[in-house]
C-alpha cells in the first residue's frame, strides 16, 4: 500500500519585498522628502492592478516657492518623444509601450534628481546597470546639502524605506496626495 505524504496547504501569494530590486521606487520616494522641504508634491496612484509589487508614485506637480511645475505632463512628452524616436528606429509599437513603462519612471526619478540638484542638494552615486532599451537611474549613496553630508550610505539605505511607507500614509484610502512643505512626516522618515 502506497503512502501518501500530507497535502501541505499552499501558502498564500504575499507581497514580498526584495529591498534592492525596486530601487527606482525608493529613489523616488528619498527625492520626494528631499524635495518638500522646498514645496508641495501632488502624487497620485498610477492605474493599476498590481497589488503585491510595490508601484511608484506619479508626481502630477510639484509647486517650489514661486514656480508651478507641471510635471506629469513634462515626463509624458519625454516619454512620448523616446517612443516615437524607438519606433522610427524600426522598434516595434507595442515593444515600445513596454519600454516607455519603465522609461517613464527612470524619466520621473531624472527629473527629481535634477530639481533636487538645483536646490542645493549633492549626492554620491552608484552607476546602475543599462539595458539597450531602457534608461539608466544612478543609486544615490550619500546625500549633502550645502557641501555638508545629510545621509551617508546607511543612512541612505534605511531612509528609503520609511519615506516610501510615509508617502504610502500620506494617500490613505485615496488614489491622490499632497504633500506639504516641510512635512514633519516625511523629515522625520528622511532623518530619522
Amino acid at each position: 500500500m502506497e503512502t501518501k505524504k500530507p497535502q501541505q496547504p499552499k501558502p498564500k501569494r504575499e507581497k514580498i519585498e526584495k529591498p534592492e530590486e525596486n530601487y527606482e521606487i525608493l529613489q523616488q520616494s528619498l527625492l520626494l522628502a528631499l524635495l518638500s522641504w522646498y514645496g508641495e508634491i501632488t502624487l497620485r496612484k498610477p492605474n493599476t492592478k498590481a497589488k503585491f509589487v510595490p508601484t511608484s508614485f506619479i508626481v502630477d506637480k510639484i509647486s517650489l516657492q514661486s514656480e508651478d511645475i507641471d510635471f506629469a505632463t513634462l515626463v509624458e512628452d519625454k516619454t512620448k518623444q523616446i517612443i516615437t524616436k524607438e519606433i522610427s528606429d524600426g522598434v516595434k509599437p507595442s515593444k515600445a509601450k513596454r519600454h516607455s513603462d519603465i522609461n517613464r519612471v527612470s524619466i520621473s526619478v531624472n527629473m527629481l534628481f535634477d530639481i533636487c540638484l538645483e536646490l542645493g542638494f549633492f549626492f554620491t552615486l552608484k552607476k546602475s546597470r543599462k539595458t539597450s532599451s531602457t534608461l539608466r537611474i544612478d543609486r544615490i549613496e550619500e546625500v549633502y546639502f550645502n557641501n555638508a553630508l545629510l545621509l551617508n550610505k546607511v543612512q541612505v539605505k534605511e531612509s528609503r524605506f520609511r519615506e516610501l511607507e510615509a508617502i504610502k500614509q500620506s494617500f490613505g484610502n485615496g488614489d491622490s496626495a499632497i504633500l506639504q512643505r516641510n512635512s514633519v512626516l516625511l523629515r522625520d522618515a528622511l532623518l530619522g
